[in-house]
Formats: structure tokens, C-alpha cells, sequence
């Protein structure tokens, strides 16, 4: 008999708000991996020729990368629709729950949920979309301090 995985949930408070993040399943954290790579790695070919007079030798990840300029890049790419989809897709409600003040326990944050909590509040949203890509992905962006730094860039929105 196979043994499930102890799947680990992650808390955290924001802005009052309790809320709860499990990590997503295998293929599901790949799929939307490789499609925010393609969103940020097609951005470093901004950053990359602000700084053409770096040694052609060093890797994208050993470089002086122009943060500013991969966000610039992300803007271009990544557009009203295809934002609002990245965040219904990251903030998927059968992967985070929240709990109000007042609430007895935690429950799926659905659209209509989502819609009460963030609306005039979207430095929330964003502060919540980060915690989910940290529990997601934190093993993987260790590993790629250059890329940690975009995540981390995400998370200086939360101050």
C-alpha cells in the first residue's frame, strides 16, 4: 500500500486575516512554474541589455541583474486578464482558506470571499499571492537567489 504525502499547511496573518496555504500538487506547481518563468525569464532580456557591457561569459544568474527593469519587462508581459488569471490561479481557493476575526474556523476563499476581503485592499492580495509562492516553491527559489530576489521583490509590496 503506497503511502500518502504529509502535506505540511502553512499559516500566516495578514492584515488581521488568518490564512491557511497547502502547497499544490506536483503537476499543478509545474504548470504554473513554467508559465511564470516564461513571464519573468522573457523580462530578463530587458534587464540583460541594460547591461550589455557585462562579461558575456557570466550566466544570467551571475550577472548584475536591473530588477527594475525585468518588473518594467513583467508589466509588458503580463497585462490585466492574464494578471487577474495568474492571481485566481495562484490564490486557488482548494489550496487557501482564510479565517476572519469572528470566524469560527477557516473556510475555502472563494471569489465572492476573495472579492469581500481585497476589495480597497489589494496590497493584501499581493501579500497573499507571495506567501502561496513561498510555500510552493521556497525549495526551488533557494536555489536561484537571482530569481529569489523577483519573489522577494513581490514581498517588499507587503510594507
Amino acid at each position: 500500500m503506497m503511502e500518502l504525502a504529509n502535506i505540511d499547511v502553512k499559516e500566516k496573518e495578514i492584515a488581521g486575516n488568518k490564512y491557511y496555504v497547502r502547497p499544490f500538487q506536483p503537476q499543478k506547481a509545474l504548470e504554473l512554474l513554467g508559465d511564470l518563468q516564461a513571464v519573468v525569464t522573457s523580462s530578463f532580456s530587458l534587464a540583460a541589455s541594460s547591461n550589455d557591457n557585462e562579461d558575456e561569459k557570466s550566466s544570467a544568474l551571475e550577472r548584475n541583474i536591473d530588477f527594475g527593469a525585468v518588473i518594467a519587462g513583467i508589466g509588458q508581459n503580463l497585462k490585466g486578464a492574464a494578471l487577474v488569471a495568474f492571481a485566481n490561479r495562484i490564490i486557488d481557493k482548494e489550496y487557501v482558506s482564510v479565517q476572519r476575526p469572528g470566524d469560527d474556523g477557516p473556510v475555502k476563499l472563494d471569489k465572492m470571499l476573495s472579492d469581500n476581503v481585497f476589495t480597497g485592499h489589494l496590497k493584501d492580495m499581493l501579500q497573499l499571492m507571495y506567501f502561496v509562492l513561498e510555500v510552493n516553491y521556497a525549495d526551488f527559489f533557494e536555489n536561484l537567489p537571482d530569481l529569489s530576489g523577483i519573489v522577494q521583490l513581490i514581498g517588499t509590496m507587503k510594507k
